[in-house]
This record gives C-alpha cells, structure tokens and sequence, in this order.
C-alpha cells in the first residue's frame, strides 16, 4: 500500500489542451504569426511552460521575444479554465482515494507549469 499518491495534472487529471493551445496561438498572433493547430501544440506540451513557448515560437517560424514566457503565463492566467475539465472518471478516482483514508495515504498533484515560476 502506498502512504502518498502524487498526479500530474495537465494530461492526466485534466484536459487542458485546448487552453493551453488558446493561449499560445494569443501570443504567437500578437506576435504576427499565424495561429498553429491544437494538434500540434498539443504534441510541444511535456517539459514545462518555457519549452512549450520556445517550442511554439520555433514551429511558427519566429524569433522567440526575450518577454515570450512572461506574455504567455500572463495570457493562460486570464483562460486557463475557460475549456479545460476533468477527464471522465477522475473525480470518482480522488473521491475514492479520499475514502480509503486520505489522512493515512494523502495525494498531491503537480504540473509542469510550476517550473516556469522558478
């Protein structure tokens, strides 16, 4: 039995792709390229908010602008619920998790996104 369940959240609690994918067209149009498909934005998230920006920057053909990562934070900040939404099940996963005691197996969850802000 294990005495700490610990989730990532964007992919595996959450769907967040298309929010995460929203925010980053933002900022690449804000920055005169063309917005780029969910799909492919989708494939660019896994390491972290700065390796999603330079990696859309990269795709778009752009110069990534030394306040990129900034911009994009501040842009997901003001959306960031605007689609995203548990994937089925999930909920009844945690509430059954707090059932088996979560005093005794407490569970965390982390993203990616926290190493942006470090």
């Amino acid at each position: 039995m294990f005495s700490l369940y610990v989730f990532d959240l964007d992919g595996t609690l959450v769907d967040s792709r298309r929010d995460i994918a929203d925010s980053a067209n933002l900022l690449l149009e804000s920055c005169g390229a063309d917005a780029l498909p969910e799909e492919a934005i989708g494939r660019m998230v896994g390491d972290g908010a700065p390796t999603l920006v330079a990696r859309a920057f990269e795709a778009a053909g752009l110069t990534q602008p030394p306040d990129a990562l900034e911009r994009y934070l501040a842009i997901y900040e003001t959306r960031l619920l605007e689609h995203t939404r548990p994937y089925p099940g999930i909920d009844d996963v945690l509430k059954a998790l707090g059932r088996a005691g979560s005093a005794r197996h407490p569970h965390e969850q982390t993203t990616g996104g926290d190493a942006a802000h470090s």
